[in-house]
């Protein structure tokens, strides 16, 4: 019999699979809670164990998220996904040449220096790239910006 770990490891990495993040996470009574992003959405689930055994209950109001996560937690994976195009480039007409971007972040004056950064991609490097978990750093925590610089390094 697994461990309660081994259960929620398992829950993450079914999570993952199906192209969705993990967030916050934290222990709560009998359990531990997870809060699953996927773009903009966010769903908590929090998994439970008790005497029967272990148990997920997936919160958050219903749409098409929450009945994914339900259905990865009590059935098979099967990737949630709208298009061919990675997940946040679905209405994007014309991306097949590649693209050139360009951020800051930072204000001399208050928060130390102003820092700039560009990057170029192309159709193939936007999938590996998004396959990894890249995508706005909004919806990002720091924690994972930090874990994703160094697997955009290797």
């Amino acid at each position: 019999m697994k461990s309660f770990a081994e259960y929620v490891q398992q829950f993450k990495d079914k999570v993952y699979q199906a192209g969705m993040e993990t967030g916050a996470e934290k222990p709560v009574p009998y359990g531990y809670r997870v809060d699953v992003i996927r773009g903009t959405e966010m769903v908590p689930v929090t998994l439970y164990e008790g005497k029967k055994g272990f148990s997920i209950v997936v919160a958050g109001k219903t749409g098409a998220m929450k009945s994914a996560l339900e259905q990865l937690a009590h059935g098979p994976i099967a990737p949630v996904t709208v298009s061919d195009k990675p997940y946040g480039f679905e209405n994007l007409e014309g991306f097949e040449a590649g693209w050139i971007g360009t951020d800051e972040s930072g204000k001399g004056d208050v928060f130390g220096p102003l820092v700039i950064a560009a990057v170029a991609v192309n159709p193939e490097s936007v999938l590996a790239l998004t396959k990894i978990g890249v995508k706005d750093c909004k919806q990002l925590t720091d924690k994972k910006v930090a874990e994703l610089a160094v697997k955009i390094r290797q």
